[in-house]
């Protein structure tokens, strides 16, 4: 398998694929435009512009110590779990790339989720900021889950029987 992932990348570089590694860079180009226009549309969240990956990696500190519902955002952890919990999306917590300030989010999704997964990402936050708005995010909530988490392990989550929820799996030993 390692040697076919070899080829492939290979083959990525020869002429005749050009036009389509092109057509890829600027598709991608055109997400992370619009994620990251969606992002600094977010109170309480920074990113700066990535360079070589897919993903964004928005500073969320000011979003820590916030409550929803009672609920603490104790660490980026607990954030990522709220954020699935509440609002359906899945984001990588920081803390598995060795911060504790920020998020992932995968923009390699097509936009429209981008658009759907951001803006409930940002009615999460101001319902953090405002417990006005909270009340009105419930009656506004849309069923499915935006997956801004780029690959997920086998097993690792489910979705419930009406598909739309998603559970993480808890290894027991």
């Amino acid at each position: 398998m390692i040697r076919s992932k070899q080829n492939a990348a290979l083959a990525a570089f020869e002429p005749d694929n050009d036009a389509f590694v092109a057509a890829n860079l600027e598709q991608l180009r055109a997400q992370r435009k619009a994620a990251l226009e969606l992002v600094q549309r977010i109170p309480h969240l920074s990113c700066v512009v990535p360079s070589g990956a897919f993903y964004l990696f928005p500073d969320v500190s000011g979003l820590l110590k916030k409550s929803f519902n009672g609920q603490r955002v104790e660490n980026v952890d607990r954030l990522a779990e709220m954020l699935l919990e509440q609002s359906h999306i899945a984001v990588v917590p920081g803390s598995a790339f060795g911060s504790d300030r920020h998020v992932r989010i995968s923009y390699a999704i097509p936009t429209e989720e981008i658009v759907v997964g951001l803006t409930r990402l940002q009615h999460f936050v101001q319902s953090l900021v405002s417990p006005r708005f909270r009340n009105s995010m419930s009656s506004t909530s849309q069923p499915g889950i935006v997956l801004f988490m780029g690959m997920v392990r086998p097993g690792e989550f489910e979705l419930d029987p009406t598909g739309r929820q998603i559970h993480k799996q808890i290894q027991t030993t």
